[in-house]
C-alpha cells in the first residue's frame, strides 16, 4: 500500500526509510509490549556504541590509540 510506505513507493522498494519491511514486521500488542520491556542492551550493541561509532574523524595516530581501546572494551 503506497499510503503506508510512501518512502518505499518513491524508491521502488519494500522497505521504509528505517530499512523495515512493513509487511513482515507487524507485532501484536502483546509482542510490542514485550519488545519495549526488553533490556535495550540485549545484544551488547549499546555498550559498544562508542567503539562502533567514534565521535570524531581520526588521523593515523588516533587510530593507533583507538584499536587497543576497542580490544579492551570487547573483552571487558
Amino acid at each position: 500500500m503506497h499510503l503506508l510506505n510512501p518512502y518505499g513507493f518513491d524508491k521502488s522498494r519494500k522497505f521504509n526509510e528505517n530499512n523495515v519491511d512493513l509487511s513482515r514486521n507487524l507485532l501484536t500488542d502483546e509482542e510490542f509490549k514485550e519488545v519495549l520491556a526488553r533490556d535495550p542492551d540485549i545484544y551488547g550493541y549499546e555498550s559498544l556504541e562508542e567503539v562502533i561509532n567514534p565521535k570524531k574523524v581520526m588521523n593515523w595516530f588516533d587510530e593507533l590509540l583507538y584499536w587497543p581501546g576497542v580490544i579492551k572494551k570487547l573483552f571487558q
